[in-house]
C-alpha cells in the first residue's frame, strides 16, 4: 500500500507544472493604413493631436498592454520623437501636432503584451513627420 501510495504522489509531483495564462495572438497584428503623415505646426498654442488607427489582429486573455519598444529612422531623431509620440492602450499612436520631432520618417516597433505572453512587432507602422 505504501509503495502505491509513493507513486501516486511521485506522479502528482512530476506532473505539476506551471501553467500559462490565457493566450495573445498577434499573428495577424497590423494597422490599415500602416503610415501615418504628420504636418508639424509652429503655432504653440495649438492643441491639436494626430491619432493613427488602432492596431487590428491583437487578440488575447485582456489585459493586453501594448508599448513602443524601438524606433529607428535614417533621417530624424528618434528620442527626439519618442519623448512626444504616445501609443494609446488600443495601439493607436497619439502625435502633437505642435512638436519637437524633427522631420522624417520612423518605422516603429512595438511589445504586446498581457500576463503570461509577450510579442515583438518589428517595424509594424510607420510616421512621417513634415515641417
Amino acid at each position: 500500500m505504501k509503495y502505491i501510495l509513493s507513486i501516486i504522489i511521485c506522479l502528482a509531483l512530476f506532473s505539476c507544472h506551471d501553467v500559462k495564462v490565457g493566450y495573445l495572438e498577434t499573428e495577424a497584428a497590423q494597422y490599415n493604413p500602416n503610415v501615418l503623415e504628420v504636418t508639424k505646426s509652429q503655432d504653440a498654442n495649438d492643441p491639436l493631436h494626430v491619432v493613427s488607427p488602432p492596431i487590428e489582429g491583437v487578440e488575447g486573455t485582456q489585459p493586453i498592454y501594448i508599448t513602443i519598444r524601438q524606433v529607428t529612422t535614417t533621417d530624424g531623431d528618434k528620442v527626439a520623437f519618442q519623448k512626444e509620440v504616445t501609443v494609446r492602450g488600443n495601439g493607436a499612436f497619439d502625435i502633437p501636432v505642435y512638436n519637437n520631432i524633427p522631420a522624417g520618417t520612423y518605422q516603429i516597433s512595438l511589445q504586446v503584451e498581457n500576463e503570461d505572453h509577450s510579442d515583438f512587432l518589428e517595424d509594424i507602422f510607420t510616421i512621417v513627420v513634415k515641417e
